[in-house]
């Protein structure tokens, strides 16, 4: 369930209304191990994968990983629905970005 809200920008953005809490007894995992199930990260138009140190910068001059959050900043937690390619300058949807590998 989300909410509708603004940022300090007054920039639509969504939050989240429920916090989970992590499991303290749940295993640590290798963030950068891919399970076969998970989504591939690549721009649409050029094939590039971003690496964990990428960044990309917010409207509130943030700079952080989008693909860690979604295209939520943290900072000021405005939601991208477009992510430009550090390789090819290219826009394109965020959710674009994500390819899951052929069952």
């Amino acid at each position: 369930m989300s909410t509708a809200r603004k940022s300090k920008y007054g920039l639509p953005t969504t939050l989240p209304t429920t916090v989970v809490e992590p499991d303290q007894n749940q295993e640590v995992f290798d963030d950068n191990a891919q399970s076969p199930a998970d989504p591939r990260i690549r721009c649409p138009h050029c094939d590039w994968s971003p690496k964990p140190e990428s960044r990309w910068q917010c409207v509130c001059k943030h700079h952080w990983n989008t693909f860690d959050t979604g295209g939520i900043c943290p900072s000021c937690m405005f939601q991208w629905t477009t992510t430009q390619c550090l390789s090819c300058l290219v826009f394109s949807a965020h959710s674009a970005w994500y390819t899951h590998p052929a069952e």
